[in-house]
């Protein structure tokens, strides 16, 4: 009856208290981290690139499902600056339990911006690509911190932190200050997957990218960022947000466009579709789609996770033309800069595997015991009305 009770709250009140005190009890405190660059022209702040171990979910506004947003509107009424989320290799054990706890960790990115201790980066390297079947890594060489683009054509989604943590040990041994991986979430894949042999083929991209990698040549760091507002894609079912970002980035004569839609995944044939158009429109060498795996529209039908990934709605030309345009405000604003790379560690209390169980349990059983329950809740309220009207 408590679980019943806290999904009406949830749904007809938007209240998570209920919810997220019983995620408590089967949460476990956990190690997560931060990692954002700063983009800084003329010794000002222009943006900042965020990604965290910090998953989206479990659903709604329970936990950590709106620390994309919550995010952004704390450090940009902070920081006076726009802040584009990309999505690591993470999965559901890490949502927080807690909407409570976002906002903490908000507050601790403030403080440790304000601190200035940063590794600067002013150079990268020419961009390169490895593949093996569908599967592709994108290598951004930028000095000290690299970053890794992770797509598939079969499809990606929500891989597990060891890889995370392989690439920055591997990173480390050959000198490197730390690395991030950006998994794309950018194509939805097949129900059969097997994550282990997907970590695998990744983590040996990636290994012999940075083992083969020669930094012969280094250009000085151009970065463009590009926004577009639009409030017509607050109606799409398949985006969280009216804003789309692009970056731009030259290496050298290379020009990589990355454009990113705050949503849950991706159809491929849409994804293909922004690149093409990136590359046709704006004559850029590589371009990407990002998502941020946003589960702000994450609902629940019949005991399941249910989301529109983002180019599967009618919304298609609304999306992809202010991909457009964010692209070109990018190239527009391309220009020498300085990166300010922050990793900040701290703990929170998480799903966890236990936690992450319990949930799904109560999943696929919930809908039965709401119905119910909604049922006993409206002959409640209605009988009475009815008799005040006839009396």
């Amino acid at each position: 009856r408590l679980l019943a009770k806290s999904f009406l709250d949830l749904w007809f009140a938007h209240d998570p208290r209920i919810l997220e005190n019983i995620l408590q009890k089967h949460g476990v405190t956990k190690n997560l981290w931060v990692k954002l660059y700063a983009i800084v022209k003329d010794n000002k702040l222009k943006g900042i690139l965020l990604s965290t171990l910090i998953h989206s979910g479990p659903l709604r506004n329970v936990g950590s499902s709106k620390y994309i947003s919550m995010f952004r509107e704390i450090l940009e009424k902070k920081l006076e600056a726009p802040v584009v989320i990309f999505h690591t290799a993470t999965t559901h054990i890490n949502d927080l339990v807690s909407s409570l706890d976002v906002a903490k960790i908000g507050g601790k990115i403030v403080d440790r911006l304000s601190k200035q201790n940063y590794t600067k980066i002013s150079f990268i390297g020419s961009f390169a690509v490895s593949s093996l079947d569908d599967y592709s890594v994108l290598y951004i060489p930028l000095e000290k911190s690299p970053m890794f683009i992770l797509s598939n054509d079969k499809g990606i989604d929500d891989l597990p932190e060891i890889l995370n943590e392989e690439v920055e040990n591997y990173a480390r041994k050959l000198g490197l200050k730390d690395a991030l991986i950006v998994e794309a979430h950018n194509n939805m894949p097949s129900k059969r997957r097997i994550v282990k042999d997907e970590v695998k083929v990744y983590g040996k991209l990636i290994r012999g990218i940075l083992r083969n990698y020669r930094y012969h040549l280094m250009y000085p760091l151009e970065l463009g960022l590009g926004e577009a507002r639009d409030s017509r894609l607050l109606k799409c079912p398949d985006v969280c947000s009216d804003r789309i970002y692009a970056i731009a980035i030259k290496a050298g004569k290379e020009i990589l466009m990355l454009a990113v839609v705050d949503g849950n995944n991706a159809l491929n044939a849409f994804r293909k579709k922004v690149i093409s158009a990136l590359k046709t429109s704006l004559k850029v060498s590589h371009a990407e789609l990002l998502t941020t795996d946003n589960h702000e529209k994450t609902g629940l039908i019949t005991g399941k996770h249910a989301y529109v990934p983002v180019g599967a709605s009618l919304c298609n030309d609304i999306i992809l033309s202010n991909i457009v345009k964010a692209g070109r405000r990018a190239l527009a604003d391309l220009g020498k800069c300085e990166l300010r790379y922050y990793r900040i560690n701290f703990t929170s209390k998480t799903l966890g595997d236990s936690g992450l169980a319990f949930f799904e349990k109560i999943l696929s059983k919930i809908p039965s015991i709401v119905h119910l329950l909604f049922l006993f809740n409206v002959i409640a309220y209605v009988i009475p009305i009815i008799f005040l009207i006839f009396l």
